[in-house]
């Protein structure tokens, strides 16, 4: 059993050579020598003027820790609030996502410039294929322990046409068979020959980038991806799994995992019934589409709010979004 005394402080701080092997792998990169797809670009900004000190820097503003859960060195960052009385919050990322992905909420959830608004304790975990240590790969998880809980995605499906679905609905419907049709390569691949793609883009930087951050323009409103913050997010999410190399343990969520397809039967199977109370925020260009109706039938829906501005990485995309409908979900539920 993990106690506090196993929890060791620990310090991101990739090595120099390292840094420097990436450069060099990005400048020996060989390029098509003709445009491929159309408009697809010509941008260099990880070569020329990513700077991942700068993120590194940034992430370790908070202290991090490292704690032992089997045969895992489970890493997670911890942003206190000055009220030792704070809620407790844990947040979980999915893929291609990582901690970085709530870099621009747990400042402000754990301390609100609002002196009205909850203050939260934020432990932001990575999920063990992103590790800044080596790990192993089998994962196993105790869900005794379950507490009030927040999702922004919920594979639940949609209303049988029969039942009648309203516009919105069948819009959303139009999308997902689209996601289905033309949008699941990756999903595949990872879910059939882990280790094929995955030796493939282990050593590969150019390759990650464009496995992890062809997710991230697909599933994110275009608008937020005309910023220069969001080129910097999927950057450093990238060097993030080049520097880990767990590029190939990350296809195992998948591996593991129900079938696309078959996520909405799963999720409404009374035996997974979310049994806590639970809120949703509902984002519109997110890559698996659910409306009230069917996100209710996965379990105890107490808070549902619907965003028309950001996708599947709104903690990215819509920060002050989350972090208020988080607020809202804790006056609601939290008995202190």
């Amino acid at each position: 059993m993990t106690t506090s005394a196993d929890i060791r402080e620990f310090k991101i701080d990739i090595p120099n050579e390292e840094v420097e092997r990436l450069k060099r792998k990005l400048n020996d990169t060989r390029l098509p020598g003709r445009e491929i797809v159309p408009d697809a670009g010509t941008l260099y900004e990880w070569r020329r003027s990513f700077d991942w000190y700068r993120v590194q820097g940034q992430l370790n503003e908070y202290p991090h820790y490292l704690c032992p859960i089997e045969d895992l060195d489970i890493h997670f960052l911890h942003a206190r609030a000055g009220d030792p009385d704070a809620i407790p919050l844990l947040l979980v990322h999915g893929w291609p996502g990582s901690f970085y992905e709530f870099s621009r909420v747990w400042g402000p959830l754990s301390q609100p410039e609002n002196e009205s608004a909850p203050a939260f304790h934020v432990v932001v975990v990575s999920m063990p294929w992103v590790l800044l240590v080596r790990l192993a790969t089998e994962t196993r998880v105790d869900s005794s322990r379950q507490c009030p809980s927040h999702f922004n995605f919920a594979p639940a499906g949609l209303p049988d046409e029969g039942v009648g679905r309203t516009d919105e609905e069948q819009n959303l419907a139009v999308r997902a068979d689209d996601f289905l049709e033309n949008h699941l390569g990756y999903a595949v691949c990872m879910r059939t020959r882990p280790h094929t793609i995955g030796l493939a883009l282990s050593d590969n930087p150019m390759g990650i980038l464009m496995w992890v951050g062809e997710k991230y323009n697909e599933a994110a409103n275009p608008e937020n991806q005309k910023h220069a913050s969001w080129k910097e997010a999927i950057l450093a999410t990238a060097s993030l799994y080049y520097f880990t190399d767990c590029i190939m343990p990350s296809a195992l969520c998948y591996y593991e995992n129900v079938r696309h397809e078959h996520f909405a039967e799963f999720t409404r199977d009374p035996a997974n019934r979310v049994q806590v109370p639970f809120g949703y925020s509902s984002f519109h260009w997110d890559v698996d589409f659910s409306s009230k109706r069917a996100v209710e039938k996965t379990g105890n829906l107490v808070l549902y709010r619907e965003h028309k501005n950001g996708g599947h990485f709104a903690a990215l995309e819509c920060p002050s979004d989350i972090v208020q409908d988080l607020r809202e979900f804790a006056l609601q539920e939290w008995k202190s």
